[in-house]
């Protein structure tokens, strides 16, 4: 189902004043501004609605979606802090109400079907035990049923009053297909024996060992250069040579390879410099033969400088990299990988807003390769994304090349892979990835190299202007990306120290694009149509621009830039869009009970970016930006008014509306701020 909204083009909208300096407080009319409450009194309404900065810093919480992973709930506490001896941590994430299995009925039971796994299974396959401890509906009808004419989740939905009949959930005539294996047209899932052997690692990765053995021996060979003084070098291009170098053929036997003599410098070479070495992508390492005659060779010399039978043996036959489809970047709008909130469901919103370009949740390399199912979902991919990509995020070339070989040996559908080379969590840069990259440029090398050299998609990367705010590197990494095997780069304007506290730098953005020989996606405060206009402005070789908290806040943001203009949208569209991310949300994670319970999670933690959003028709005038400061307001009407509250409780109020009741005890803290908001119901 396509998703159609129009924005009215009889809307009168505020003047349009574009010479106001970021960082202001949001010029809104002042009959919708909350008047000040004296100073030791509070306002009677602060519990209703609020969208003031001193409830929920915005710079603090927006850290979150650049890759802090599910289970990394910050707290408040001091760099290098211990706990208490004895003391427990103290837990704020949410959480789940769980149930014995031997009281969650048996998922092929609740379908009609038998379970293969018989007496051995340990849920429940008593339907009328199951149909008398089940709760109340949370619903009178069914979304899944009403729009397909089944529900794949039989008499455990929580919405079944009008499907299931005497303990049996029915299928209507006129019944819909909702996809292989009642996906709803989403594809890449983990196959059941690939997960065994991932967690048994029986998986062999022949090229990812190849072209790593050849990037191993290329480093080796750069250090050992790196380490030698001038005259050493020069020693070393003026040593003899009994023979003059043969390209050799493909290694087919042991012989074929040269020998450690056929691998010394001519007196006519020049002087050899770590850049003189050849590109590894163009050059396979020897046999074992070899290797083995080289060390004895090399154990009688004792030259200061590494000898020509310690360098390591190459011979001419390629590792090349592999055909890839090319993708169209110039002009596109692409949604960021947002993690938790930039899940299936709400890129389904986006693209029926019109997005361009898609890219999967962050996913850690490390944990793909364990086979864990959790990482393995983030993959995940809905048949409305014409244009997809997964990211992956790791520290270590081999890691990262073994992930790729994976992805794209076990038959998943993506069209590019993105390295994540910008995320600025400290829990992900401590451990050598994310932004940590950017100040190991030859491991950022060793892994584009790996990388494009085993996947048969385009290889991509994403990066920040550097590490820390004094220092700028980016400039200096990208020139060199086309060279070390990527097809495309994304560049936040914004240094891993900045965070959110300033606005992004889209100067140096352009600068870079002047420099890269690959297409360049720019990123950073995308929040209207004229911000994305300005990024190819003044001869800007920007290729797209990437949009990621713009769309949190406004995923309508889309069309804006399409139709360059401004939407002031109605309260009741912004609720419609609620209710289709519930609906989507049914659809990915099921209306069962772990099923609502998933959707209520991920929508509520989208909506702690949504209710950021202030209404066109309340401004002064346009543009509205992304670091403004809103003071508290009131909207035209009350369900305006509710979308605007900063209060969780609100936010679990507009879930009832699709979701029903929340459960006894049930619990959400944001999980980007744990300790700003606490919500039960």
């Amino acid at each position: 189902r396509r998703m159609k909204y129009i924005i009215p083009s009889d809307v009168p909208l505020p003047p349009v004043v574009l010479d106001i300096a970021p960082g202001r407080d949001t010029p809104i009319k002042k009959e919708y501004v909350y008047p000040v409450a004296p100073q030791g009194q509070s306002s009677s309404s602060s519990s209703s609605s609020s969208s003031s900065s001193s409830t929920l810093a915005p710079e603090d919480i927006d850290d979150a979606i650049e890759g802090a992973k599910a289970d990394d709930v910050m707290e408040d506490k001091k760099p290098n802090q211990k706990r208490p001896a004895g003391k427990e941590k103290k837990g704020k994430r949410n959480k789940r109400i769980e149930v014995p299995r031997s009281s969650v009925l048996c998922i092929n039971i609740a379908k009609g079907k038998g379970c293969s796994f018989g007496d051995k299974c340990r849920n429940l396959h008593d339907v009328y035990v199951y149909m008398a401890s089940k709760p109340p509906d949370l619903g009178p009808t069914c979304y899944i049923f009403e729009t397909y004419g089944q529900c794949p989740y039989g008499i455990t939905c929580r919405f079944g009053s009008n499907h299931i009949k005497d303990g049996h959930s029915i299928v209507l005539p006129t019944a819909t297909p909702i996809g292989q294996g009642d996906t709803f047209g989403a594809v890449n899932f983990l196959d059941r024996d690939l997960k065994v052997k991932l967690q048994k690692r029986a998986v062999k990765f022949p090229r990812s060992d190849a072209i790593i053995k050849v990037i191993q021996e290329h480093n080796q060979r750069k250090n050992q250069l790196n380490n030698m003084s001038k005259a050493d070098r020069e020693k070393l291009a003026s040593a003899p040579s009994t023979s003059t170098p043969t390209p050799a053929p493909a290694p087919t036997t042991s012989s074929s390879t040269p020998t450690p003599s056929d691998q010394s410098v001519s007196a006519s070479a020049p002087i050899p410099t770590p850049e003189s070495i050849p590109d590894p992508s163009s050059l396979t390492p020897s046999t074992s033969s070899t290797s083995s005659s080289s060390s004895s060779s090399s154990s009688s010399s004792s030259s200061s400088h590494p000898s020509s039978s310690s360098q390591p043996d190459y011979v001419d036959t390629p590792l090349r990299t592999r055909e890839k489809r090319p993708v169209d970047w110039a002009g596109k709008v692409y949604l960021a990988p947002l993690t938790t909130v930039g899940n299936l469901p709400f890129r389904r919103i986006c693209k029926g807003f019109g997005v361009d370009i898609t890219c999967g949740e962050m996913a850690l390399s490390v944990n793909l390769l364990q086979g864990q199912p959790s990482e393995w979902a983030l993959l995940r991919r809905h048949a409305s994304e014409d244009l997809f990509g997964v990211q992956i995020c790791g520290a270590y070339p081999d890691v990262m090349s073994q992930c790729g070989e994976l992805l794209s040996d076990s038959g998943l559908s993506f069209d590019f892979v993105d390295i994540n080379s910008g995320c600025p969590i400290d829990l992900v840069c401590d451990k050598g990835a994310g932004s940590a990259l950017l100040e190991r440029p030859r491991r950022v090398e060793g892994i584009l190299r790996g990388l494009s050299t085993v996947v048969d998609q385009p290889v991509t990367i994403k990066l920040r202007t550097g590490y820390t705010d004094k220092v700028q590197t980016a400039h200096n990494i990208i020139p060199k990306l086309k060279e070390w095997g990527a097809s495309g780069v994304t560049l936040h304007g914004r240094s891993k120290q900045q965070r959110y506290t300033k606005s992004a730098n889209w100067e140096y953005i352009k600068q870079c694009a002047e420099v890269s020989p690959l297409p360049l996606i720019g990123n950073g405060d995308v929040y209207n149509w004229r911000d994305a206009v300005a990024a190819y402005e003044g001869g800007s070789k920007v290729s797209g621009v990437m949009v990621a908290r713009g769309a949190l806040i406004k995923p309508w943001l889309f069309t804006e830039i399409k139709q360059q203009r401004d939407w002031d949208i109605s309260s009741r569209e912004r609720l419609d869009i609620v209710r289709d991310f519930a609906h989507f949300g049914l659809e990915h994670w099921g209306s069962d009970d772990r099923g609502v319970q998933n959707t209520r999670e991920f929508l509520l933690n989208w909506l702690s970016f949504a209710y950021r959003y202030v209404p066109l028709g309340l401004l002064e005038c346009l543009p509205s930006r992304m670091n403004d400061r809103p003071p508290r307001f009131f909207g035209r009407d009350d369900l305006e008014t509710l979308l605007a509250s900063g209060n969780v409780a609100d936010w679990v109020k507009i879930t009832e509306m699709f979701l029903g009741p929340v459960p006894d005890g049930f619990h959400f803290t944001p999980k980007h701020k744990s300790n700003s908001y606490e919500a039960q119901g």
